[in-house]
Formats: structure tokens, C-alpha cells, sequence
């Protein structure tokens, strides 16, 4: 799985080094960045009739194929509900 580092660390790190900077200084502080521990976002949309669960409206998600209540993300499976329809 990738690495994600944050640019400001990275150039933090590299200009506390001493001078002259260089390509290897710059890889060092690159190596010193610790990862951030992120996930990748999935994006998925409300398909087939609505439903209704307790008085609230409910779709199925088409990431996890689950009817749950409307919202901005499935609490299914965490899906944000922000994919265009495929027309």
C-alpha cells in the first residue's frame, strides 16, 4: 500500500537540516516524514425506489448493495454518496 506524507513536514524537516541543501538532504527528510495513516475514500450513489424505514427515506448504496436511510455517506459501508448518475 502507498505512503501518504504531508509537504509542509517534509519542507519543515528539510529546512531545519543544516545547509547546503541538496538531493540527499532532501530524500532524508523525505525518510523522516512519518507516513499519515489515511484510506481511500470510496464514492458510490443511491440506486433503485426509495423505501421508507421508520418514517425516513431509504436507497440502496452501489457500493455495498444494503437499503439504508439517505444521508451523505452509507453507514453501511462508509461510501460517499457523491457519484454521478451513469446515464
Amino acid at each position: 500500500m502507498a505512503d501518504y506524507i504531508d509537504r509542509e513536514k517534509i519542507f519543515s524537516i528539510w529546512r531545519s537540516m543544516p545547509a547546503p541543501a541538496s538531493v540527499t538532504s532532501l530524500a532524508a527528510a523525505i525518510s523522516q516524514t512519518p507516513a499519515a495513516d489515511v484510506a481511500p475514500v470510496r464514492h458510490g450513489r443511491w440506486i433503485g425506489e426509495p423505501v421508507d424505514i421508520d418514517g425516513h427515506t431509504a436507497m440502496e448504496c452501489s457500493e455495498c448493495h444494503k437499503v439504508r436511510v439517505l444521508g451523505e455517506y452509507c453507514s453501511s459501508c462508509g461510501a460517499r454518496m457523491d457519484k454521478e448518475d451513469e446515464q
